[in-house]
Parts: C-alpha cells; sequence; structure tokens
C-alpha cells in the first residue's frame, strides 16, 4: 500500500502554488460511473474573475506516486482526486457519483459539492 499524504499538508502547499501564480478561485468538476471516474473540467479565475492557465511547472514531491515536479493543473488535479479518495472513494464504482470541488485561495478552503448515484426499487403487491 502506497503512503497517503497529508491532507491539510496537500491544501496548504497546494494553495501558496496557485496564490504564487495569480489564482484565487479554482473549479474541479468530476464524474464517474461504471468502475471509470475522471476530472471533466478545471477552471481557474484571478481575483479579478479572468480565467487563468494552469500550464506552470511546479515543484510538489509531496504527492509521492507522482512527478516531483508537474503543472499546477496536474497538481489541483492529484489534489481531487486525494480529496475524493479520502472522503467519497468509490464515486465511480455502479452507478456513480459527481460533483465539484470548489478552491477559494484567499479564504483557504476547498470545498466538495458531491452527489451520489443509486438505483431505487419500490415494490407494490396488488391482490384481485
Amino acid at each position: 500500500m502506497r503512503p497517503t499524504p497529508d491532507l491539510q499538508a496537500a491544501k496548504t502547499e497546494l494553495l501558496a502554488f496557485l496564490k504564487q501564480h495569480g489564482v484565487a478561485h479554482v473549479i474541479v468538476e468530476y464524474d464517474g460511473a461504471g468502475d471509470s471516474g475522471q476530472t471533466e473540467a478545471i477552471t481557474a479565475h484571478n481575483a479579478s474573475r479572468e480565467e487563468v492557465s494552469l500550464t506552470a511547472e511546479i515543484a510538489w514531491p509531496l504527492i509521492p506516486w507522482c512527478d516531483p515536479v508537474l503543472t499546477l493543473r496536474d497538481a489541483v488535479d492529484e489534489f481531487a482526486w486525494l480529496i475524493l479518495n479520502r472522503n467519497h472513494g468509490g464515486f465511480y464504482n455502479n452507478e456513480g457519483g459527481y460533483g465539484e470541488i470548489r478552491i477559494d485561495v484567499e479564504k483557504g478552503t476547498a470545498v466538495v459539492d458531491h452527489y451520489d448515484r443509486f438505483m431505487d426499487t419500490t415494490n407494490s403487491v396488488t391482490s384481485l
């Protein structure tokens, strides 16, 4: 079993990287079902609400299974998977789940808005 990085330490470091590169807000959209899950979109904006590119490379050795140098986009993606595996592991199984992770750099928050899909069965018996 591979070691899992401390989620709070990862958040603190990622927020610092994002702030360094002028990012104020990030939204990660994710979706999964049928044993497959992925991030659908990652968008970032500065304080003026202008879209910001996440192509800058950073050195982030905290995530042991990643290259120690990765793009900000890849770092956000890895952080999203850390959160999802810790709080909604298996969101990609069966009917799956989906949602958004909203990162607010100034407030220092990462909020997961998650929805689980499920199959429901209703039974009715009628005797005539």
